[in-house]
């Protein structure tokens, strides 16, 4: 039995050493952090750090539900991703689909490493750039503002503001690289059907609506993960013009 394991993995080795950086990838930046979670039970200290930091036990815990807030954290967390998950899906799929049609090679490389360029930059960065451009007395708004006679606006003394400025540039980070899959599966699907729609008299949107959207729309998950997972899906022209999905081994 111990020769066949050793058989195997000397088998797959070349496979296994490929494997190895995604897997220090995560090991490092995934897992290791997460040993910053003790931190939820200690009373956090800068000389003595998160492991050298007394431990409280349920003390932090106790403090946050006797607070009051409890409930409006928790809401607000559930509402914001909510938000984050139905806007950048949207945009993700819209950006996709836009970037699928557009004819310039070059023009469509150029506008999509331009959407995806803010995934890579961090959030400290990012913070620093919302706070530069919405500062009150320097901010790049107020200072246009200004210089165009009306009134500064301070930005950071209106909380319901901030429920769209957050949305805004979470999508602006997020919606570039979200996109790369959705593009993927559309530049996946079939083109001959577009060449049928087209002979069938489609304009652009209706070929859109009836090839890409409905893709997307009838089975979401297959499209967002069919690239890694294969999935044995095609798409069937039915005499009366509709589309339909059906299994490769049904063909």
């Amino acid at each position: 039995m111990e020769r066949i394991k050793h058989g195997k993995l000397y088998q797959y080795r070349v496979y296994l050493i490929m494997l190895l950086p995604a897997v220090a990838y995560f090991l490092i930046f995934s897992y290791l952090p997460m040993t910053g979670v003790v931190i939820a039970f200690k009373e956090f200290t800068y000389d003595g750090g998160i492991f050298k930091s007394p431990w409280v036990g349920l003390k932090n815990f106790r403090f946050f539900f006797e607070s009051g807030q409890a409930l409006r954290v928790t809401l607000n967390t559930v509402l914001y991703n909510g938000t984050f998950l139905i806007v950048n899906t949207v945009l993700q799929l819209l950006v996709a689909i836009v970037l699928s049609e557009l004819a310039g090679r070059g023009f469509k490389k150029t506008l999509q490493s331009a959407l995806l360029l803010p995934h890579f930059i961090s959030w400290v960065i990012v913070g620093a750039f919302v706070y530069n451009l919405l500062n009150y007395r320097y901010g790049a708004l107020n200072s246009l503002l200004t210089a165009l006679g009306m009134d500064p606006i301070d930005v950071y003394s209106l909380p319901a503001a901030w429920k769209y400025i957050i949305v805004f540039f979470n999508a602006w980070k997020g919606v570039g690289y979200g996109s790369i899959v959705y593009l993927a599966a559309i530049l996946g699907i079939d083109r001959s059907i577009y060449e049928a729609a087209e002979m069938d008299g489609a304009n652009i949107f209706q070929k859109i609506r009836q090839n890409s959207v409905r893709y997307f729309l009838y089975y979401p998950f297959i499209f967002r993960y069919s690239i890694f997972l294969e999935a044995p899906f095609i798409r069937r022209r039915k005499a009366n013009h509709k589309y339909k999905f059906v299994s490769v081994e049904n063909r």
